[in-house]
Parts: C-alpha cells; sequence; structure tokens
C-alpha cells in the first residue's frame, strides 16, 4: 500500500465517532467471592458474650441468617437465644428446626446434635414456664444419656468436645433449678456426672469437670459452670476449685503477650480498701469473701493494673448462718428513707402502756379482775415480775371458751339482749 494511501485511511479511522455505552443495560461481572463464615460467627459469638444481644441480632441477620442451616451457626443462635431470656422464641426455633436438614456437622453424632437440642427445649420451658414432671423426666434421662456416651470416654484423659460441653452446662441448670422447686426428691445422684464415683459428694464432679475445661481451653465454658454453681457449693469446696494463682498468671501472660479477647471472664480475688466509697454498695468487712466476674479491657496506665468491667458479685458465706450483704441497689443518687419504727420496736409487746390503769376509772364490769376488753380478743393470763425495768408480759396460748349464750330467737330479742355499749359521758360521771 503507498504510504500516502496509509496516511488517508489512518486520518478516516481518527475521525470516526468513539464508542457509546448505554448505561440503562446491565453490567455484568463473574467474580469469585469467598466468604469467611468461621471469622463472621466468632463475631457474633462475642457480641453475645459481651451481652450485646442487640447488636448481635443485627450482626446475625445481616451476615449469618442465610447460613442458619449450618449446626455451628444454629447452635450458637439457639445458645444466644437462652442467654437473652427469649425462651418462648427458643422453642418456637427449635420445633421448627428439622435436624435432617442440618449442615456442617463434621464429625458430631446426629444423636448428640438431637439430645443438646432436647435438653435446650427442656431448660427453655423450664424458665419460661417452671418445672414439671415432664421435665423432671427429661433431666433423668439427660443423665442416662450422658452416662451411656461418655462415661467410658471419661477417663481416658480425652478432650471434651463442644456438644458434650454444651450437654453437660445445660443439664446442670436444668439440676439447680430443680433442686429450687419441690421436687427434688431423691434428686442426690444427679448432682453429680454420670462418670462420677457414686459416693462423691454434691457437686464434686461439677467442680472437676469445670476444672477440667480449664486445662483444656475451654475458659469460656468453664465460667458459665462456676457461675452455675457459685449459689449452691460450699465455701471450701469454691476456694478450692475456683481461686486458683495459676489462672491469673495464664491471663496476665496473654495480656503481656497482647493476644488476650476481652470477653474472656475468669475469678479474681478483690480487695476493697474502702467499700463504701462505691455508692450504694455495702461496706465490706475484713472477713467477708466474694467472687467477682469481670472482662478483661486492658491495662491501667499508672501502677499498671488490670482493667476489669465487673459483670457477677458473689458473697460467700463465711459462718453457719451466713448473711450476705445486700445486693447494691440502682437508685444511684437517691436519698436514704430512714425507718421510723426502727428504734421503737423492741421484743416486749405491747409496746405502749395501758391507758387505763387505775381500777377506778374502770368501767362498771361484773369482775374488774377479768377485763375483756372489746375488739381483738386478748389472752385472759398475764404474768409480770415486780420490778418494773424488768417487767416481761408474757401471751400463753390459750383458746377462749365458746360463748355458752343459745341463740336468740329474733332480732328483736337480740337487740333487747346486747350489752349497752359505755360511753365517754358514764366514764366522765364515775370520775366527778
Amino acid at each position: 500500500m503507498d504510504p500516502q494511501d496509509a496516511r488517508v485511511v489512518g486520518s478516516k479511522e481518527r475521525t470516526e465517532a468513539p464508542l457509546e455505552l448505554n448505561l440503562d443495560d446491565p453490567i455484568v461481572f463473574d467474580m469469585e467471592i469467598l466468604e469467611d463464615i468461621p471469622a463472621e460467627l466468632q463475631a457474633f459469638v462475642r457480641l453475645s458474650r459481651l451481652d450485646l444481644f442487640q447488636e448481635a441480632s443485627d450482626w446475625f441477620e445481616k451476615c449469618l441468617s442465610r447460613h442458619r442451616h449450618m449446626f455451628p451457626v444454629f447452635t450458637e443462635y439457639a445458645d444466644m437465644l437462652l442467654q437473652q431470656g427469649s425462651y418462648s422464641e427458643l422453642v418456637k426455633v427449635l420445633d421448627d428446626m428439622d435436624i435432617k436438614y442440618l449442615t456442617a456437622l463434621g464429625s458430631t453424632d446426629p444423636a448428640d446434635v438431637s439430645q443438646l437440642f432436647r435438653v435446650m427445649k427442656t431448660l427453655a420451658i423450664v424458665r419460661w414456664r417452671g418445672i414439671s414432671e415432664g421435665e423432671l423426666s427429661d433431666a433423668m434421662r439427660c443423665w442416662d444419656y450422658l452416662k451411656e456416651r461418655y462415661t467410658d470416654k471419661a477417663g481416658q484423659d480425652e478432650e471434651p468436645n463442644g456438644v458434650q460441653i454444651r450437654i453437660v452446662e445445660i443439664y446442670l441448670s436444668i439440676v439447680v433449678a430443680i433442686l429450687e422447686s419441690n421436687l427434688h426428691e431423691g434428686m442426690d445422684k444427679y448432682t453429680n456426672p454420670p462418670w462420677t464415683s457414686p459416693k462423691s459428694p454434691k457437686w464434686l464432679g461439677f467442680c472437676a469437670w469445670y476444672t477440667t475445661l480449664k486445662q483444656n481451653g475451654f475458659h469460656w465454658e468453664a465460667q458459665k459452670i462456676q457461675s452455675i454453681l457459685l449459689p449452691i457449693v460450699g465455701l471450701e469446696d469454691a476456694m478450692k476449685t475456683f481461686i486458683r494463682k495459676d489462672q491469673f498468671t495464664a491471663v496476665a501472660d496473654d495480656i503481656k503477650a497482647g493476644r488476650f479477647d476481652e470477653s474472656l471472664p475468669f475469678p479474681i480475688t478483690a480487695y476493697f480498701k474502702n467499700g463504701s466509697r462505691w455508692t450504694n454498695f455495702p461496706v465490706l468487712s475484713p472477713q467477708t469473701q466474694i467472687f467477682i466476674t469481670g472482662r478483661i479491657f486492658g491495662v491501667t496506665k499508672e501502677n499498671t493494673q488490670l482493667a476489669l468491667l465487673t459483670e457477677d458479685i458473689h458473697f460467700l458465706p463465711t459462718s453457719a448462718t451466713p448473711i450476705p450483704p445486700p445486693t447494691p441497689s440502682s437508685t444511684t443518687g437517691k436519698r436514704k428513707r430512714p425507718d421510723r419504727w426502727a428504734t421503737r420496736a423492741s421484743p416486749t409487746t405491747p409496746s405502749k402502756p395501758t391507758r387505763l390503769q387505775n381500777p377506778t376509772f374502770l368501767p362498771d364490769f361484773q369482775d374488774e379482775s377479768q377485763v375483756t376488753p372489746s375488739g381483738p380478743s386478748l389472752p385472759t393470763d398475764t404474768t409480770a415480775m415486780e420490778d418494773d425495768d424488768d417487767t416481761l408480759v408474757t401471751w400463753p396460748d390459750t383458746e377462749l371458751e365458746p360463748d355458752p349464750t343459745p341463740p336468740e330467737d329474733s332480732a328483736s330479742e337480740r337487740r333487747s339482749q346486747r350489752r349497752r355499749k359505755t360511753s365517754y359521758v358514764d366514764i366522765l360521771s364515775q370520775i366527778t
């Protein structure tokens, strides 16, 4: 081709109109997107453990609701409803779920999944409607199931799996609820896991289970067991099980390494220099022993102390008849109302002296030594000491004899036989 012709052709190409795109037409891109479901589930569990249930629900609807058929996702969602107290909603969710359609079970036995959801529903019904014979039978069947499935494995130092941990935790909550009701006859056998020796004291097996969870790194699950056991175990067992220096040392090491999780609760021994500096918090005596469950938020800049957000406070008994301090009130800053009757009441009753003490001022009854006042009936025998300062009035338990007066025949006769009331005029006339 002649170079001149080439220049002509090139000039023609350069003068053509550019390609126009129609913005109304959809543009399709073929891209491969990978969703990190474990990371999204971990974020959801973290919000739930921090009791941020509204944020957790929003996150679930945004990221995980379409994966509800996956076993880990569904289980964590059901656990959030249980911790939140949405018992009726949890019962409905469990009734609508068909285990056959669950995926991502991995090596989990479907029988364990069925047992887990069954005891979850039982605990939700117990907290929602109360204890009945049906829930009592479910708890006994759960104990038998644990005995059949895990008794042999418990003695082999085998690490517990997630489903077993959940079943034991929920079973313990059901047993504690049963013992607080009137259906606890013959339940001593069920106060320990089935792999515990039959002669073991109450709750000893669950205290050992708590230690097993801590040793295997299940800190959050161990804290749940601790929260259930603290109100019911004795002081000695609580001191041996929950106050351990190695637990705090491990947490301190994680803080220094920068790998701690602020949603991890753990027990600490706290000493208050001045308990009254907390508004409406009772002043703690040196003998007071308490457990505080807190959440780690870091280390303070001054004095390098551990920064905690207090979650639960448990007062431990220190005597045969423990009287724990009252729970701190939420009415911060409100003025205390004084008890006007605190200094007026005394062990001796009645607290006021009799106004009419002179027999000459009494109305004209048949026998002044036996006065039957009108109004509420009082015992007829009183014993008094001669010294007024040591006067002790006793009221023996005696029953009044029935009135021997036969019933009247008519209303007019009853009115005629009725004793005339003594008025103040009659009393004044006797005085004057």
